[in-house]
């Protein structure tokens, strides 16, 4: 019997994404999907439900890393379940996520663009899935920075949600390299309402 090993066979399809932190949701957006996620604990498993125009779908999905240290590429199977199958597992402990996924045409080419609601408020990515060969894409006009590789970006490899700090603009706080995603307190955010790295994303608002 052939061995089998997760993220291994015929099921398993790859998966490259590059990824973006943005300061604003884009305009022109299209093709809204609800999508709540649930990281299962201990696992490499993720159950999503979509909601969309067409209904809702339910499914689960496994991404395995061919290089555990890096988020860049995962081998991704997808099982499509029934909403009482969906409901069996809801029960099994994880950290949730909610967002909307748009559809976002630039340049030509269409990038999924994420909108995090609850704690993860204001934050919100780009990404575009690339084949293995291609190369990056440049970085869209709202991008604050490319975050492909940056682990607290890639879905599972977050850290519990942080506080809400200041809407669209708490995220700037993670591009210092090794903090975790918390915006900072100071005497000038008590005086704005809003810590002083978002400045920048203010300003080009």
């Amino acid at each position: 019997m052939t061995n089998r090993e997760p993220g291994v066979g015929r099921y398993a399809q790859p998966e490259r994404e590059q990824r973006w932190l943005l300061a604003r949701r884009p305009d022109d957006l299209r093709r809204p999907v609800a999508i709540v996620d649930r990281y299962i604990a201990g696992t490499r498993l993720r159950l999503r439900r979509m909601q969309s125009s067409a209904g809702v779908t339910h499914k689960l999905g496994q991404k395995v890393r061919p290089d555990p240290s890096s988020p860049v590429l995962v081998q991704l199977t997808n099982i499509y379940l029934s909403d009482d199958e969906y409901a069996l597992l809801l029960p099994l402990g994880g950290h949730q996520i909610g967002k909307t996924r748009w559809r976002w045409t630039v340049g030509g080419e269409t990038l999924a663009v994420d909108e995090f609601s609850g704690e993860l408020a204001g934050l919100v990515l780009a990404e575009i899935e690339l084949r293995p060969e291609e190369p990056r894409r440049p970085s869209p006009s709202v991008a604050v920075a490319e975050v492909t590789e940056d682990d607290r970006f890639s879905g599972a490899g977050w850290p519990p949600p942080p506080r809400r700090s200041c809407g669209p603009c708490w995220p700037a706080s993670a591009l210092r390299p090794g903090r975790p995603l918390r915006p900072r307190r100071s005497s000038l955010r008590r005086r704005t309402g809003r810590p002083p790295w978002c400045n920048r994303i203010h300003r080009n608002r």
